[in-house]
């Protein structure tokens, strides 16, 4: 698991109270077309945050019903956006 401290040295210059809503934030950049400061974002989270943003975001697009995807040969929000923020 992260260090709680590097957690917290992650999202707390945006003043923000947890990780997810920093993970919550690349996505708002993402959709509002603010594509180098969600590629800025991504980039600053180590390894295991990745990891840990593409759990959340998965679950997190699926319950905001954002995950557009009807049928498994189709590609999704995810895999679009985990696409970009890696390019």
């Amino acid at each position: 698991m992260s260090d709680y401290f590097a957690d917290r040295n992650l999202y707390e210059p945006y003043e923000f109270d947890c990780i997810n809503d920093y993970f919550e934030y690349i996505i708002d950049s993402r959709s509002n077309g603010q594509n180098t400061q969600a590629k800025d974002l991504w980039k600053a989270m180590d390894a295991e945050q990745k990891a840990r943003f593409s759990e959340w975001a998965d679950e997190y697009l699926f319950f905001e019903d954002l995950d557009t995807r009807t049928n498994d040969d189709e590609v999704s929000y995810m895999d679009e956006l985990l696409a970009f923020l890696r390019s």
